[in-house]
């Protein structure tokens, strides 16, 4: 009987660890897709994201793999530029102490160059516009027009 249970203890446990997604994807266009990997199953944040086209993967240069972002991301309607959370999180030893600190902003990637190409902090709620621009508070912070 001990077996029996323990078998079955097994088989759930591989059967309920093979299910959590560990990744996020996001189809940007018929060739791009973004990939958000997740950093653990107790929070909804995501650490090295990368680009993939063809199926080849690509690092975002200009995004801290010790970064984080959320599982979720503002896709321009050229597709040739998303808006991702960029989140620092961390601890600062103050004297006997040690402090927890957090930044939040958020960057703008090209998805064709595979890299960083705006960084915002108090903006992040823009949104785009039709003419591909990020536009908050009807001031236009990115024109994802402008040569590139």
């Amino acid at each position: 009987m001990k077996k029996i249970i323990f078998i079955i203890s097994l088989f759930t446990t591989f059967t309920f660890s093979q299910t959590k997604p560990d990744k996020v994807v996001f189809p940007i266009s018929t060739e791009y897709k973004m990939i958000l990997k997740k950093s653990s199953a107790e929070t909804s944040l995501c650490q090295n994201p990368i680009i993939l086209f063809r199926n080849k993967e690509h690092a975002i240069s200009g995004f801290d793999l010790n970064n984080y972002t959320s599982a979720s991301i503002k896709i321009a309607p050229n597709k040739l530029f998303v808006v991702m959370d960029y989140i620092t999180k961390g601890y600062i030893q103050k004297e006997a102490d040690s402090v927890h600190y957090e930044n939040y902003h958020c960057v703008i990637v090209d998805i064709k160059k595979y890299k960083v190409v705006h960084q915002m902090q108090s903006d992040c709620g823009g949104k785009w516009n039709k003419q591909n621009q990020w536009v908050n508070n009807n001031i236009l912070l990115f024109d994802g027009n402008r040569k590139r």
